[in-house]
């Protein structure tokens, strides 16, 4: 199987301010510069949304598993009420990562993951080949991530 990068144009990116009233609908991931055709693979948890590879299936169920495993209730911790969505998106190549990511100017340090917006939403890539040598330091940090981003529940 032959798995093709392409670069999808940013015109979502365009209207991704957190101004941008709800009215005007939510931004769809795969209609973003993030997005790839590589990705033929999805898990859907709550907001938690990780896209990935054919190829990398067994990896991506190893993550989905570790994360949850650290995680006891995931809409305890981020209530389905319409807030943001967190996607994950497992890269299968270098290439692909180049083509989606990392060409949007983005930065991050060797600590942190990459992340960007889509509208209210937020973006993390993962590299498979970091995620099968440091799953662990990678499901730590993505669920820092969540930890950051979740909102806060209204007593």
């Amino acid at each position: 199987m032959n798995e093709t990068a392409t670069r999808m144009p940013p015109n979502s990116l365009e209207n991704s301010s957190p101004e941008m009233p709800e009215i005007e609908g939510r931004l769809y991931i795969t209609q973003s510069p993030f997005y790839s055709p590589a990705f033929n693979g999805a898990i859907f948890d709550g907001p938690v949304r990780l896209y990935f590879s054919q190829s990398q299936e067994a990896l991506a169920l190893k993550f989905y598993f570790e994360l949850r495993s650290k995680t006891q209730d995931l809409s305890d911790l981020w209530p389905r009420n319409g807030g943001p969505s967190l996607y994950v998106m497992m890269y299968p190549t270098d290439e692909t990562f180049d083509l989606c990511f990392l060409s949007q100017g983005l930065s991050w340090t060797p600590d942190t993951l990459p992340m960007g917006r889509l509208g209210k939403d937020h973006v993390v890539a993962l590299q498979a080949a970091d995620c099968e040598a440091e799953l662990s330091t990678v499901v730590s940090r993505v669920l820092a991530i969540i930890r950051g981003i979740a909102p806060k529940k209204v007593v």
